[in-house]
């Protein structure tokens, strides 16, 4: 395959989702306040029609959908990795085993598929309904997953080995942790203050999880040396090959 020069670089990428997605939390808060003083001024009307398309306790809006997209783009950045390591002559399984389940949490968020664990036979002791049924399977799914990979991952990189244990851990604080904690404050509403506090710092935490996913896993990328572009060269523009250009960081230029 032409490996070919990366237009993106890796630091600004980050920075630029890690922006929207504090914009779609500030958003949520302002809307989670006017909520709950029933006021907001000349924005009353706009927050009270459009206000749930912003709720991070929500499914089916946009901070889900910034949510989906974001792990799909971990799940393709762990197939380009396994890509590059099959390139190599490495093992491109355990990566293309990675994206496979980011996948799959991709389409759970859109879809809310665990939603299906939703019934009364499985609900939880002290959860406030049985919306909170799927904690228990979700937590032995990811434990089996966790235990599968440990060895892979204490084998790679010292950063990537890091930044994956940070991404991690933050991640299932707040997508199980979390998520439990809610289950245990809400009230039959769902709108007491404990539990809108609880269920934000839930979804704050899994986006920043997977943004530090997606941060290590483009690292991991940038040092295995596959490159490419997103644009398409113009016609008679001279493409050259990875292999011919001084590697540099992610995206970096080159001369020569």
């Amino acid at each position: 395959m032409d490996r070919r020069i990366c237009n993106v670089r890796l630091t600004p990428l980050i920075w630029f989702i890690a922006v929207m997605v504090a914009g779609l939390i500030a958003i949520h808060c302002f809307v989670m306040v006017c909520w709950t003083l029933k006021s907001c001024g000349p924005l009353t009307a706009t927050v009270t029609s459009f206000g749930h398309l912003f709720d991070l306790n929500r499914e089916l809006n946009i901070p889900s959908w910034a949510s989906s997209v974001l792990i799909v783009l971990v799940a393709a950045a762990c197939m380009l990795v396994g890509l590059a390591e099959r390139q190599q002559g490495g093992s491109a399984w355990p990566w293309w085993g990675l994206g496979v389940v980011f996948a799959y949490m991709s389409l759970d968020e859109a879809a809310e598929l665990h939603g299906l664990l939703a019934t009364d036979k499985l609900a939880l002791p002290g959860m406030t309904g049985a919306g909170f049924a799927w904690i228990v399977p979700g937590l032995v799914l990811a434990a089996i997953i966790a235990l599968a990979y440990l060895r892979w991952v204490l084998r790679q990189p010292a950063e990537i080995r890091n930044l994956f244990f940070i991404a991690g851990t933050i991640y299932v604080t707040g997508a199980l942790g979390f998520e439990a904690l809610g289950g245990l404050l809400a009230d039959p509403t769902y709108f007491n203050p404990a539990y809108l506090v609880a269920s934000t710092i839930e979804e704050t935490l899994e986006f920043l999880g997977m943004l530090i996913m997606l941060y290590a896993v483009l690292r991991r990328l940038d040092m295995s040396g596959l490159a490419f572009e997103f644009a398409t060269p113009r016609p008679g523009q001279i493409v050259t090959a990875k292999s011919d250009i001084p590697r540099k960081g992610f995206g970096e230029a080159t001369t020569g």
